[in-house]
């Protein structure tokens, strides 16, 4: 589950910021406390 989250976001990334397919978004999900759920890559 939190990787189709993870992919998700990182696609609409891409269309906020007009980032092309293949270029890596750095995606960083954290929880309502600020601790980091996820930190990475997303191509």
């Amino acid at each position: 589950m939190n990787r189709l989250l993870v992919w998700r976001v990182a696609s609409q990334i891409r269309v906020d910021r007009g980032v092309p397919a293949g270029e890596v978004v750095r995606v960083t999900l954290h929880d309502k406390d600020g601790a980091v759920l996820f930190e990475g890559a997303v191509r």
